[in-house]
């Protein structure tokens, strides 16, 4: 079974375009990945500006248009290989000795 590995991006609905994180934000065909959603609240913690009414409730002020794109990733196990083998790929000329 694989684990399954949730990532996140903000993308705005009008352009198609990804954040980069950053205030303000800049925009990019890729943007910026968030791996957690401590992270992402975070940098909407970064960017929200304060209005306090008379009842002093906090207003973002996130553009409508903007949502949070979901990523999900499946990690399976692949191979097992050898240290030895993984180690000799990398350095050739290396001795390897193997108890």
């Amino acid at each position: 079974m694989a684990n399954v590995i949730l990532h996140y991006k903000i993308r705005s609905r009008t352009t198609g375009l990804y954040s980069t994180g950053g205030k303000p934000p800049s925009w990019s065909k890729n943007g910026k990945t968030w791996t957690n959603t401590g992270g992402l609240m975070s940098h909407f913690n970064y960017l929200k500006e304060y209005t306090h009414n008379k009842n002093a409730i906090e207003t973002y002020r996130i553009p409508s248009d903007w949502e949070i794109i979901t990523i999900e990733i499946r990690a399976y196990e692949a191979a097992g290989v050898p240290v030895a083998y993984f180690i000799r790929d990398r350095r050739p000329n290396a001795t390897i000795i193997i108890k």
